[in-house]
C-alpha cells in the first residue's frame, strides 16, 4: 500500500508547490475585486482558470472548483449557483455590460470520463458532454437576462497534471484532449444558437503536436495571464 500512496502524496505536494504562482494570482485578483464591483463593466466568472484574466481590464469573480454541469444546480459541493447570483447582485445594473464565463475544464479533466466509466457509457461520451453543456446553458440563460452581453471562454487544452485526487477513472491526456475538443465544439454550437459570444483560442495555446506552449503555462494545469491578451 505504501508503494501506491507515496507517489500520490508526492504528486499532491508537488502540485501544491507548483500552485504558488496561482495563489499569487488569486491574491492579486482578490485585492482588485475590493475596488471593482462598482466601477468596472467586464466581469469574469469561473473556476481557477479564470485567474488567467487577472489584470486591470477584468474583474475576476472566483466561484471555487465549480463545474459547468453543476452551475445551475440548486445544491452542489461548491454552492456555485448561489455564489454566482450573490456576486451579480452586488454589481450595479449599469455596470453589467459583459460577463465572461470560464467553466468546463474540471468537467473535461475529471467528471465526464468518470461518468463514462462508471456506467453512463451506454449513452456514449458525446451524450454525456451534450447533457453537461445543456445543463451549463440553463445557467447561461439566466446570466443573459442580467448582463448586456455574455461570452464563454473555451475550455483550455489539458495539462500534464497526474491523478492527484485519486479518481478511480482518470483519463489520459490524449483522451482528455478528445473530450475537451468535443466539449468546445458543443459549446460553440450552443453559443451560435443562443447569441452568446464564444472566445476560442485553443489552437493558439498548443504547438503543431498538440502540446501546450510553455510560455503560456502557469503550472501543470493552468495558464498564465498572457493568454488574456491573445
Amino acid at each position: 500500500m505504501n508503494k501506491v500512496l507515496l507517489p500520490i502524496k508526492h504528486n499532491f505536494i508537488k502540485f501544491r508547490l507548483e500552485n504558488i504562482p496561482l495563489t499569487l494570482l488569486i491574491i492579486k485578483s482578490s485585492l482588485q475585486k475590493i475596488f471593482s464591483l462598482t466601477n468596472k463593466t467586464v466581469y469574469v466568472f469561473g473556476d481557477s482558470h479564470s485567474f488567467s484574466f487577472s489584470n486591470s481590464e477584468f474583474t475576476v469573480l472566483y466561484l471555487g472548483p465549480a463545474t459547468a454541469g453543476g452551475l445551475n444546480k440548486a445544491r452542489s459541493t461548491t454552492n456555485s449557483k448561489y455564489k454566482l447570483q450573490n456576486y451579480i447582485h452586488k454589481i450595479g445594473k449599469r455596470n453589467r455590460k459583459l460577463a465572461i464565463l470560464v467553466f468546463g475544464e474540471i468537467d473535461c479533466r475529471l467528471h465526464i470520463y468518470q461518468k463514462y466509466k462508471n456506467g453512463s457509457n451506454h449513452t456514449g461520451m458525446k451524450n454525456i458532454i451534450d447533457q453537461t453543456v445543456k445543463n451549463y446553458f440553463q445557467a447561461v440563460a439566466q446570466i443573459q437576462k442580467q448582463f448586456d452581453k455574455v461570452a464563454i471562454f473555451n475550455v483550455v487544452p489539458p495539462g500534464e497534471q497526474p491523478n492527484i485526487y485519486t479518481f478511480t477513472n482518470y483519463a489520459t491526456r490524449d483522451t482528455a484532449v478528445k473530450i475537451t475538443k468535443q466539449f468546445n465544439r458543443t459549446l460553440k454550437a450552443h453559443c451560435l444558437q443562443t447569441g452568446v459570444l464564444f472566445i476560442d483560442i485553443y489552437n493558439q495555446l498548443v504547438n503543431k503536436d498538440g502540446k501546450r506552449i510553455t510560455k503560456y503555462t502557469l503550472d501543470r494545469c493552468h495558464y498564465n495571464t498572457i493568454i488574456a491578451k491573445l
